[in-house]
């Protein structure tokens, strides 16, 4: 029966959707709270939550108002023997349709009854039935104002759970980018991007971390803009932070990299390239036990497809792989390259490891890890722990220890910035020193 919805949308009409009617106190509180009710939550009795589900749809409604809002059910725990605490997250006001004419627009006969039930509600929470929770939902998508709202809902809870794609290496990439400013992605989820599926419109950005004491920390920084496009600017004391999504066919094409970070205090550039490795096959080593031998399970292989595009991109990375200030400031690692290398069908939370072209090269023209059919076996058996974990490697490119110095950061930045002109797929980070205003 989805048939009429986008299929952008189809993942709303999977849980129950949940109707939150408030009286105009609450609503004023929420009007002069912090969020403004963009954020916020609330207790209920437990039998008034009932099949309420985490990621369901909320469609939030203030009495004698005549405009509802929509937003996302983040969260639900038992607070008290008697109630249940539910999290109401981005939250957004939608002008134009009117609660009680979707409602009046569902004539199939089968859901009149159940119309009619969720009619003039009294303030609490409510659920509408699946099949009634689908044709107002159909309703409110027919809504231009409110299209660009529930797709931004939508973008959130399909997040990948596992690395299966590019979108999934791309999700890694922004939060990557966080982390290497000194943040965290374990916060609650900012949608930057109305209209698509971009990562940064999924990622976990930490805007609540300022706001709320019990967010993780996000070490001064504030979310000081944020527009449609899938940009955000975060601030600190002495520093700022643009994530951004780029144009990646030029990006691509000019250096072979998925993600950009330009850290602009310390004048460096890093730059990553994502690759996925597929499962090989189990492999097996003989040990002595007694005056017997043992075949021993050492796990499975990963193994790198070296092929035409992977010599490309690194072909296009070493274009660019140069050193013209020695002189300046002090790197472990002046080369701006590194391939991050992400399992197939790994859990997304799951961090890949991180080596340096140079490093990598090397491996390769020593023959450590030679696959089979002309691939390369990579396993942190085989690496020995001469590699770097994504924390490590943030740490690094926050502090200048590694990336591009002098008139090599500036010829890339030149570069960078030229190509910035639109498209939603390669990932860009910005950090730079904040200046006193004049």
């Amino acid at each position: 029966m989805t048939g009429g919805l986008p299929p952008d949308l189809k993942e709303l009409s999977k849980k129950r959707i949940v109707v939150l009617s408030l009286d105009e106190a609450d609503a004023t509180a929420l009007d002069k709270s912090r969020r403004g009710g963009r954020r916020f939550s609330k207790n209920f009795p437990h039998d008034e939550v009932g099949e309420v589900a985490k990621n369901a749809l909320a469609i939030i409604l203030t009495e004698n108002a005549p405009t509802l809002a929509v937003g996302l059910i983040s969260s639900k725990s038992a607070t008290s023997t008697f109630e249940t605490r539910v999290v109401f997250d981005h939250v957004k006001s939608v002008v134009g349709p009117r609660y009680n004419r979707l409602l009046n627009a569902i004539n199939a006969p089968s859901l009149r009854r159940r119309r009619d039930d969720m009619r003039d509600l009294e303030p609490g929470l409510h659920s509408f039935s699946p099949k009634l929770g689908l044709a107002f939902l159909m309703q409110l998508a027919a809504s231009e104002e409110a299209l660009g709202a529930l797709r931004s809902i939508a973008t959130l809870i399909q997040r990948p759970g596992r690395i299966t794609d590019a979108r999934a290496l791309q999700d890694d990439a922004v939060r990557l980018a966080i982390k290497a400013f000194g943040g965290s992605n374990e916060a609650s989820h900012l949608a930057l991007n109305e209209g698509g599926a971009t990562a940064l419109g999924t990622v976990r950005l930490l805007e609540d971390a300022v706001i709320e004491h019990d967010a993780r920390s996000i070490s001064g920084l504030r979310l000081a803009d944020s527009d449609l496009t899938g940009r955000a600017r975060f601030e600190g004391r002495d520093r700022a932070l643009e994530v951004l999504t780029a144009n990646k066919r030029p990006l691509e094409e000019l250096f072979g990299v998925d993600l950009i970070y330009l850290n602009r205090r310390r004048g460096s550039i890093v730059m990553v390239q994502y690759k996925m490795l597929e499962r090989g096959t189990s492999r097996k080593r003989s040990v002595k036990s007694g005056s017997s031998t043992v075949q021993v399970d050492d796990g499975h292989d990963w193994l790198l497809r070296v092929d035409e595009q992977l010599e490309d991109e690194i072909a296009r990375m070493k274009r660019f792989d140069r050193d013209m200030s020695p002189s300046g400031p002090y790197r472990l690692n002046a080369g701006a390259f590194f391939l991050k290398f992400m399992r197939r069908n790994a859990e997304a939370k799951s961090a890949g490891f991180l080596v340096s072209l140079d490093h990598f090269e090397r491996l390769r023209a020593e023959n450590k890890l030679a696959g089979p059919r002309g691939g390369i076996r990579l396993s942190y058996r085989e690496l020995d722990g001469h590699y770097l974990r994504s924390g490590g490697f943030a740490e690094l490119v926050q502090s200048g220890y590694v990336g591009t110095r002098g008139a090599t950061t500036a010829h890339l930045q030149a570069l960078i910035e030229r190509t910035l002109s639109g498209g939603h797929a390669a990932v860009v980070a910005i950090e730079s020193a904040l200046t006193s205003p004049a």
